[in-house]
């Protein structure tokens, strides 16, 4: 069966033979890619088993505990830490529960609803049992969190909240799809985050007489071009019936796919924006905030496990002060989280959003002098520079893409570390920006142009 299929093969034409290759290149590069974003994709689903394995631990323990007052307390968090009240606010779009002071705020709610607390005892500390499992809670929270990437709350950016710099980054290649208006889990985007590649091309309509003038040319071009072309014939002595006959054919063909190029050029730019939609797998905003939950309740688990009874921690303690302001460590953690956001955040978005808002003013411009450049389509078979300014234009709309890749990459690169100080954080950074400026060759080399 081999030897028949392989003579078969080899009796094929040099031009059949390759467009088999790449079809089989093609096949193997899609299958090789598919299970990649779906383990991807099913990121959410593992922070979610997670969770569930902490809350049946934790009720495990409630199950075997024998002081009846502890026994009690235990069910009361179990039930306040599940409950879908609590988890729905990490789950959702509000960017208030995506630090570690957010996870601060429901560590101590939950602790005083447990232990039965008003809001003067709360307040002051009364209960020395209370406010040891706050701080020491809060402490272990902080430090699981931190490993994972989550910063404290002070987060410089360019639109003035709480978000992660990967998130932001990320978000704004929404921009670069044809008209994306909501994420992978069916929220709404920003307005002002939304597909625009649709909407900014319609609105070239109004620039009729410009387009007019340059397809004007453009059929002058290709009018002279296949003039010269039957000039050169004729002073070789190549000009036959046939060879004019392909002669004008060429130059009609040319012709006509000037008039028609919005179409051929839209259906270029629709493909590179459908290969950045799909690409746009991951949801960094809701993981985010299940992060930061799952960390709530893995460092619950885990005082847990190091104390047994946290309702009768009676050694006073202030490991894990953590209230903002509290102890010099934190001033100095969230000076330095500052200082890591305006290095990462702000310039890692200024960056992307100077990279993106140019891919699309280039889709614009390209679009508008697209008669111009394949004026010559049709000479030298596929590799004139009409054909090239085509593939130009889909690497373009292609680079979205690229630039969410790249994000990805930086952020799978950061949560590679099992923690990561103020120079690597910034150091990776400052890679991500480099490699944005680097996002254009990588999709000519993708398309194949230089």
């Amino acid at each position: 069966m081999y030897n028949m299929l392989s003579f078969r093969f080899k009796n094929k034409s040099p031009k059949t033979k390759m467009i088999i290759k790449r079809l089989l290149v093609f096949l193997l590069t899609l299958f090789l890619c598919v299970p990649g974003f779906t383990s991807f994709a099913a990121t959410e689903d593992s922070y979610q088993a997670e969770i569930d394995e902490y809350q049946a631990y934790l009720r495990e323990v409630a199950d075997q505990c024998t002081d009846a007052d502890a026994k009690q307390k235990f069910e009361k968090l179990i039930e306040i830490l599940f409950s879908d009240e609590v988890k729905s606010k990490f789950t959702s779009n509000d960017e208030n529960y995506k630090t570690i002071k957010s996870g601060y705020t429901i560590i101590k709610d939950t602790v005083r609803d447990t232990c039965g607390l008003n809001a003067w005892d709360a307040f002051f500390g009364s209960d020395l049992n209370a406010w040891n499992l706050t701080k020491q809670w809060q402490s272990k929270f902080r430090t699981d969190a931190e490993q994972l990437g989550i910063e404290y709350g002070n987060v410089f950016n360019n639109r003035g909240d709480d978000q992660d710099e990967v998130q932001n980054a990320s978000v704004k290649v929404n921009i670069l799809t044809w008209n994306r208006d909501q994420n992978t889990s069916g929220a709404s985007i920003n307005n002002n985050e939304r597909g625009v590649i649709s909407n900014f091309l319609r609105s070239f309509d109004g620039f009729s007489v410009f387009t007019g003038i340059v397809s004007s040319i453009a059929v002058a071009l290709t009018i002279a071009f296949g003039c010269s072309n039957l000039l050169m014939m004729t002073s070789d002595r190549n000009l036959s019936d046939e060879a004019l006959i392909r002669e004008f054919g060429k130059m009609l063909f040319g012709i006509w796919f000037i008039f028609n190029y919005k179409f051929f050029a839209l259906l270029v730019i629709r493909l590179g924006t459908i290969v950045t939609e799909k690409v746009l797998i991951a949801d960094f905003t809701s993981n985010r905030g299940l992060i930061v939950y799952k960390c709530l309740c893995q460092s619950i688990v885990e005082l847990v496990e190091e104390k047994g009874n946290i309702f009768n921690l009676t050694t006073f303690t202030t490991t894990g002060s953590a209230g903002a302001g509290e102890g010099i460590g934190n001033v100095i953690s969230n000076g330095l989280s500052i200082v890591t956001s305006f290095v990462g955040g702000g310039i890692t978005q200024l960056a992307s959003s100077l990279v993106i808002y140019s891919i699309v003013v280039e889709i614009g411009v390209r679009y508008l002098f697209t008669p111009l450049a394949i004026a010559d389509l049709y000479s030298e078979k596929f590799r004139s520079n009409g054909w090239m300014w085509i593939k130009k234009l889909f690497a373009c709309a292609l680079q979205g893409a690229v630039v969410y890749a790249i994000i990805f990459a930086t952020h799978a690169l950061k949560n590679s570390f099992i923690s990561t100080d103020i120079t690597t954080v910034t150091a990776i950074n400052l890679t991500m920006i480099g490699m944005f400026a680097k996002s254009r060759q990588i999709a000519n080399d993708i398309i194949g142009v230089h």
